[in-house]
């Protein structure tokens, strides 16, 4: 088993498959933890960005290059390990082993002793937001009852600090706490370069001398204030016919990477931003694929219409190359496949007349949503909401406040009794 400059162990395994799938797994588990959580928000952490890369969540330009989208770069909390992976092509590989170590080995708020402290504390509030926004939505898939063994309880997540984020890494998520793992088709010389790359890349992985006390960090002050107005949204797309299948697979990877551009409104404001989570999936009960979401209340509208917009510009505007990216990584695309097709489909499937909107707040109803989107899948450039949002959000918001009113009023009862 070969080892890195900095005894990291590499394991290589040829079980042939063309896509190579690289690992960097950092073995600490459970046992591991003196707050249920705290693993999982360094691996948060750990994809905050580098001065090369600034967020996983916004190279999406530069991961399709490698012939990657962003579902397919991931990272991942188990019981027994943190881990940072994602599949590529053979000749997409070094340039994945450059993305991942430098994310692991220059983070910014790991390893980067030039960032300023209060830099680093408002990223650290940022990715707890994040966090506690996954666990309302879990908490509402899972009707009350999620799994929080992995990322831990709101509560939990509240308690942990900055400088408890990096003494935990520090001490379990070391060189000596690591390894690599290659597999795929790989012969000798390719074995050779990777292995090349892995060690003047992740054989620099060490923690800085340096250590921030985070002085300046008040719980009170940066613990994100949470809207307990944040609502799920679900948008279940239309099935493709037959003849249409691998166009509409295209299409729907060309958008979600678009819709995940989205996702990062608002960061450099220091707001949590339009959108915190994006993603596709399949669901049997809707014998289809959804689009699953959250926003904030009163960005709900504004999130719709902005993904409408991301659909008509691949509606009438796909180009060639956004085809040529897709192509690099998904070689069952047929090569006769032209950008008017991609077109096409957008057209079809999703304009808005078959697309069906649930969300967990019955203020927000399909037939507003379904009309924002259909006002902004349509020639004008412009983003726009339409009249239907400022009668529709008044109405909510009242709601709202008749529900909080209403809500106040039990409680100055049950307290006069």
């Amino acid at each position: 088993m070969p080892k890195l400059q900095n005894n990291i162990d590499v394991i290589f395994k040829n079980n042939g498959n063309k896509a190579l799938l690289i690992q960097v797994l950092f073995l600490t588990g459970k046992d591991d933890e003196n707050t249920t959580g705290i693993r999982h928000f360094i691996e948060h952490m750990f994809t905050t960005g580098t001065k090369r890369f600034q967020t996983l969540t916004s190279n999406m330009d530069k991961l399709s290059d490698m012939g990657l989208t962003y579902n397919e770069a991931h990272a991942n909390t188990s019981e027994t390990n943190v881990s940072f992976f994602g599949h590529c092509r053979p000749e997409n590989v070094l340039d994945f082993v450059d993305y991942v170590a430098d994310m692991l080995t220059n983070n910014s708020f790991f390893m980067d002793i030039m960032e300023d402290e209060q830099t680093k504390i408002n990223k650290f509030t940022h990715e707890m937001g994040v966090i506690l926004h996954e666990i309302d939505k879990r908490n509402i898939e899972a009707n009350g009852r999620p799994d929080l063994s992995i990322s831990g309880t709101k509560n939990d997540v509240k308690s942990i600090t900055p400088k408890q984020l990096i003494e935990f890494a520090r001490k379990y998520m070391s060189p000596e706490k690591c390894k690599i793992q290659v597999s795929g088709n790989i012969d000798d010389n390719l074995k050779t370069k990777i292995y090349d790359k892995l060690n003047e890349t992740m054989g620099k992985f060490k923690y800085p001398e340096k250590e921030f006390d985070f002085n300046g960090y008040d719980k009170n002050k940066y613990i994100p204030k949470e809207n307990k107005d944040d609502v799920a949204l679900n948008i279940v797309l239309p099935q493709p016919h037959t003849e249409d299948v691998m166009a509409y697979k295209v299409a729907l990877i060309h958008l979600t990477n678009e819709w995940q551009k989205i996702r990062e409104v608002g960061v450099d404001k220091g707001e949590f931003g339009l959108i915190y989570h994006i993603f596709p999936e399949k669901e049997e009960k809707h014998s289809g694929t959804v689009v699953k979401t959250n926003t904030s209340s009163d960005k709900i509208y504004e999130l719709v219409a902005r993904m409408a917009k991301c659909v008509y510009k691949a509606a009438y505007n796909f180009q060639r190359d956004d085809l040529e990216i897709i192509r690099k990584y998904a070689k069952s695309i047929d090569d006769s496949m032209e950008p008017e097709q991609i077109e096409q489909i957008c057209q079809t499937y999703f304009n808005g007349d078959q697309l069906l909107f649930h969300t967990n707040n019955a203020g927000y109803v399909h037939a507003t949503l379904n009309k924002v989107w259909q006002d902004n899948f349509n020639a004008n450039a412009t983003l726009k909401l339409s009249a239907v949002f400022d009668m529709a959000n008044k109405k909510i918001k009242k709601q709202l406040n008749d529900g909080n009113q209403m809500m106040r009023d039990n409680t100055i009862n049950n307290e006069g009794r």
